[in-house]
Order: structure tokens, then C-alpha cells, then sequence
């Protein structure tokens, strides 16, 4: 417990609460539109991202946890959802029975493929287009700075490291 914090100034809070308030509102519109278009939340989009990533479309649930920032039973929960819709699969670890990775099936690429150009879309109108291209470069180096190197050092806790995606994770 912190006895005596350092309040936000008018400033760091304005920008405190921009982040956030930009953070909720691009989350909600592009799952919307991923929800409107093809019946997926962006929860669901970042995973099949993630995986389409992988050499082999596959990887172990404990990084795919860290690397959406989730706990191991949530992203339990919603691989075992995915896995119902035929979207991925999951896999022992051959060399370690405690280990299991998901791995993207055929449909879930294809599921992959047909949503990406809506998501992108969006993220396109919602974020990149409202943006001179000197304000997003700026704003990409900052959050880099929030993101490899919190306050207080090392990571975040239960972040892995990910890095990004051309399909705007």
C-alpha cells in the first residue's frame, strides 16, 4: 500500500483517462464489427492472430496466456470455446504431459482470413485515419515505452513477449 502517492496533475490525468477512454471505446467498436460481420468477438481475432503467427500454427497455452495478458483459465475458457466452433484444437505437449498447446485448424484460418480485411478496416477508421502520421508515430513510441519498460521495471505481470502483427492485434 502506497501512504503517500504522487496525485495526477489536470495533465497526466487528462492523458491517464484518454488512454482508457480510447483503449474501451476502439476495443468495443472493432469487436462490434467483427461481431456484426462474422459472428466473432476480437478476443477470439487475437487468438487465431497469434497462432496464424506461429511457424507451425501452434503454441503453448501458458505463452498464448502471457501474450494476451490472461489468466490460464480464462484463456482455458475461451480456447475451449473456440475449439467447439472447430476454430482450434488442443494438443498434448508430446515431450511434456503437463504441457498443451493450441493449434489453429483450417477453419480457423479460413475464419482468420474472411474477418482480418473487417478488423483491419477498423482499425483503420477507428485509429490510424483519426491520426496525423507525426502524432501516431509519436504515440507508437510512447506506448513502446508503457509497454517494454512499465514503471517500477521488468514486465507486467502475466505479459508475455509478443510483439506486433500486420494484422493489428
Amino acid at each position: 500500500m502506497v501512504d503517500d502517492p504522487r496525485w495526477l496533475s489536470p495533465e497526466e490525468m487528462r492523458a491517464w483517462r484518454a488512454l482508457l477512454g480510447a483503449q474501451h471505446r476502439l476495443h468495443r467498436a472493432l469487436d462490434l464489427e467483427l461481431q456484426a460481420a462474422h459472428g466473432t468477438s476480437l478476443h477470439d481475432h487475437e487468438v487465431l492472430i497469434i497462432l496464424s503467427e506461429q511457424p507451425d500454427g501452434s503454441c503453448r497455452m501458458a505463452d498464448l496466456a502471457g501474450l494476451l495478458t490472461l489468466s490460464r483459465s480464462g484463456l482455458t475458457r475461451r480456447v475451449d470455446r473456440m475449439a467447439q466452433s472447430g476454430l482450434v484444437t488442443r494438443e498434448r505437449c508430446a515431450s511434456d504431459g503437463r504441457g498443451v498447446f493450441a493449434r489453429i485448424t483450417q477453419r480457423g484460418r479460413r475464419a482468420l482470413e474472411a474477418a482480418t480485411p473487417v478488423h483491419v478496416a477498423g482499425v483503420r477508421r477507428h485509429f490510424i485515419d483519426v491520426l496525423e502520421p507525426v502524432e501516431l508515430a509519436l504515440l507508437a513510441d510512447a506506448l513502446e515505452k508503457v509497454a517494454l519498460d512499465p514503471p517500477g521495471g521488468g514486465e507486467l505481470a502475466g505479459s508475455g513477449a509478443g510483439g506486433g502483427s500486420a494484422a493489428a492485434v
